[in-house]
């Protein structure tokens, strides 16, 4: 359902958004997908225009691993504090079970009462598969010995069994799908 555009470069994929909900009608979210820090900072005047004009809009961009969150890591900002002014909803993914639940939500606040923009934010090791994280990140644990390595090695495990677990419990039928409706727009003789 996402219709891509080939040669339009990241800086201008927001100002993209706002053209395909004012093309395709209130019923189509336009989507863009930015790198974390700077690729946000640069969207907060798309976005803020896609409020202004009650364009539903869903922003999607990266976050620092869940292991490095507040930690200084590269492109570690408060993402969600920079757009929740601007957006009906802000929201990191957490988890890979909260992946599709948290999108099609996303889709229908988008959409609901008056139309803007949404972000989700994904923590980045959400969105690797379990085994090469777990493999990335026990390479690394391996090298320290003692009670320290240990005590760390039953945490991030514990970690990632929080992340990753819950995958085959999901119910499709139980989430939540965006609902597709149409606004009433004036004739031309009416404006």
């Amino acid at each position: 359902f996402f219709r891509y555009w080939p040669g339009f470069r990241s800086c201008s994929v927001q100002w993209m958004c706002g053209n395909v909900t004012r093309d395709g009608g209130c019923s189509t979210v336009g989507v863009a997908v930015v790198t974390a820090g700077p690729g946000i900072s640069n969207t907060v005047t798309a976005v803020k225009n896609a409020q202004l004009a009650q364009s539903p809009m869903l922003l999607l961009a990266g976050a620092a691993p869940s292991l490095f969150r507040g930690k200084g890591s590269l492109q570690d900002i408060d993402q969600l504090a920079m757009l929740r002014p601007h957006c009906k909803w802000a929201v990191t993914v957490r988890t890979a079970a909260e992946i599709r639940p948290k999108l099609l939500q996303a889709f229908q606040i988008a959409q609901e009462g008056v139309p803007g923009p949404v972000f989700v934010e994904f923590l980045l090791d959400v969105l690797y598969p379990e085994a090469l994280v777990r493999d990335g990140f026990g390479k690394a644990l391996g090298k320290i010995r003692g009670l320290y390595g240990s005590a760390l090695r039953g945490y991030v495990g514990w970690h990632f069994n929080r992340m990753f677990g819950g995958l085959g419990k999901i119910n499709p039928a139980a989430l939540p799908c965006p609902r597709s409706f149409s606004i009433p727009s004036a004739a031309p003789s009416q404006v």
